[in-house]
């Protein structure tokens, strides 16, 4: 059989052992047909704390035996007291030990009193078996109670544990906060200045092709796809809300262009521009391009490229449907910013120690008293035993003394016989007095526990709840404040564009004169040691033809060596894949960005 013991109840319950070869699931939904307890309310621990997941098989876990069953609890608001399990009724023998004490002194008045002997034994055994279940169910309660309060420390760490790498993340991000503003505050600059840079004709053909490169930072998170009261209900006050648009509301984009939200005809979208195609749209429906950094761009175009349009940085990064995206990115990070600062780090930090402060409460996970008033159950429970062994002896002397005066068969004997069994009577029924008061001290004392025991859990569903609901405010902080950081990379590597596209672009063509002089120097070198390595074989081979067989050579050991082959071969063709920049590109730049001018060092050749 497989065991589940229903803790806060205090009621053992047993399934067939097909169940433990089936999931947990499958467990859950087999107690709610059976006994009408909502599986969706059901949580399953073993001892230790583990708590069982849906789909693995009951028989995984070491437990589901009667002295090692598996514990259940239920949760969901609102929970109501369980209903305690109704005890024996009292047996009251009073009145019948009266009547019978009132007998007269024949025989059947001693088979009554044995009848009534007997019936006081078998009551006390079932009262003594009765109080052994509920000691015992008692000492699962604290096991089950055990389990639940191990659980809550595991979650207690792992939560903690999670809190910890949140603060690391926000203390990383509030030190860089400072600098993650001014690139934010510069932002505008840069789109600017990355409208004065133009592309070389040796790069067009690279940038003819669709622009990815942000894709995956401005991948669409599904925490954004939340409904704005959503994210208030998450946020804590003084977050930044998010200001939407209108519907003829006119927003700027990145361009500087100014585009209608409603107009999806509009034609002021920068598009990618083609082989043999202008670079601007229509006159009629293009602004003044006096505001835009794209129009800030000189043309220039080489004569090998004259048929290809002008096109700068900006104009590439935001083709195709980068137009808005990159301007609603500033304003999500400026959003962020304003939303992840130390006053709202401060208030996480005073709600996690809350709920620290109430998940470590002594009171709530130690139940004061309980070790001693188990004790003292089973110090009931072996005086309720003796009761029943005197109630046996008892009951073996009037079976005895039925048996002897059925035997004799002597009337005279029955007097002194009956006022023994008074006297007997009298001590059996203060037995069985005693018997019911200790079943009913041990049944009220399972009450008390079972009570006791939905309240704290309720106190720790609460507590559980609170954390929960915490991770997730948590959770949803993290993944907005490392999107923030993710689209904050963009903005960096728009502010570190010009630099490392000039360094780039001075370090194809430093390749280029390095790779020239280095085939140069290295083809001139594999020519000489090839002219050297053949003279030397010359020599050697013209010596041996004279020496070899001459009785002399036994003194000259070694005199058949040939020298290794050594840099005699051209080196392979490489950076044959760098883009087509020469130095006269370089000089363009240069009159395009004075500022970065002195950053362009090449080496000196070897002819100049």
């Amino acid at each position: 059989m497989l065991y589940v013991f229903h803790v806060d109840m205090g009621r053992m319950m047993s399934f067939d052992m097909a169940v433990a070869l089936s999931s947990v699931e499958n467990l859950k939904d087999t107690i709610e047909r059976m006994h009408g307890i909502p599986a969706v309310n059901i949580v399953l621990l073993v001892s230790g704390g583990e708590m069982l997941t849906p789909s693995t098989q009951v028989s995984y876990y070491s437990a589901g035996t009667d002295t090692n069953p598996i514990y259940m609890f239920l949760t969901g608001d609102p929970r109501t007291p369980p209903p305690l399990p109704a005890n024996e009724p009292d047996r009251d023998l009073g009145e019948q030990v009266e009547r019978c004490k009132q007998l007269q002194p024949i025989y059947s008045s001693v088979e009554k009193r044995a009848q009534l002997a007997l019936k006081m034994f078998e009551y006390a055994r079932d009262e003594e078996m009765l109080c052994e279940r509920l000691v015992h169910d008692q000492h699962l309660q604290q096991q089950g109670w055990s389990a639940v309060v191990a659980n809550m420390e595991d979650l207690i760490d792992e939560f903690r544990l999670r809190f910890t790498n949140f603060s690391n993340a926000f203390d990383r991000h509030l030190e860089r906060r400072d600098g993650y503003l001014e690139l934010l505050h510069n932002f505008n600059d840069d789109l600017i200045m990355l409208g004065r840079i133009p592309i070389l004709p040796g790069l067009m053909s690279m940038a003819e092709e669709d622009f990815h490169g942000f894709d995956e930072f401005l991948d669409p998170d599904e925490v954004f796809s939340r409904s704005q009261s959503t994210q208030k209900s998450v946020l804590v006050a003084g977050g930044v809300p998010t200001q939407q648009p209108r519907s003829n509301e006119k927003i700027e984009n990145i361009s500087g262009h100014i585009t209608n939200v409603d107009d999806k005809n509009s034609t002021t979208v920068i598009k990618k521009p083609k082989m043999g195609t202008e670079l601007a749209g229509k006159p009629a429906t293009t602004t003044d391009t006096t505001t835009s950094p794209v129009a800030n761009v000189n043309p220039h175009s080489s004569s090998s490229s004259s048929s290809r349009p002008t096109l700068n940085l900006l104009q590439w990064i935001t083709s195709k449907e980068n137009q808005n995206r990159l301007q609603i990115m500033c304003d999500e990070c400026i959003q962020g910013l304003g939303t992840f600062d130390k006053d709202v780090y401060a208030q996480l930090k005073n709600e996690v120690q809350h709920i620290l402060k109430q998940a470590e409460q002594t009171d709530v996970r130690e139940i004061k008293g309980l070790g001693d008033r188990l004790c003292r159950l089973e110090e009931f429970r072996y005086k309720i035993k003796r009761l029943l062994q005197d109630q046996r002896e008892l009951c073996t002397a009037f079976q005895q003394n039925q048996s002897r005066a059925n035997d004799l068969n002597d009337p005279s004997i029955l007097p002194d016989l009956c006022a023994s069994h008074q006297s007997q009577l009298a001590v059996m029924v203060t037995n069985h007095q005693k018997v019911r008061e200790i079943r009913r001290i041990i049944s009220k004392a399972k009450d008390e526990l079972g009570v006791n025991l939905h309240m704290r859990l309720t106190r720790i569903v609460h507590v559980e709840n609170s954390m929960s609901e915490f991770d997730n405010r948590l959770l949803f902080y993290l993944r907005c404040l490392r999107r923030a950081e993710r689209h904050i990379q963009i903005i960096e590597q728009i502010h570190q564009a010009p630099c490392i596209y000039v360094a780039a672009v001075t370090e194809v063509v430093r390749r280029k004169i390095f790779s020239g002089e280095f085939r140069l120097w290295a083809t001139k070198l594999a020519e000489d040691f090839e002219i050297i390595h053949n003279e030397e074989i010359r020599r050697r081979q013209q010596f041996n033809e004279n020496f070899d067989g001459h009785f002399l050579n036994k003194l000259f050991p070694g005199m058949n060596d040939m020298p290794p082959a050594f840099a005699n071969e051209t080196p392979i063709i490489f950076d044959a894949r760098l883009p087509n920049i020469t130095k006269s590109d370089i000089d363009m730049l240069s009159s395009h960005l004075p500022d970065l001018a002195p950053e362009i060092k090449l080496p000196i050749r070897r002819n100049e």
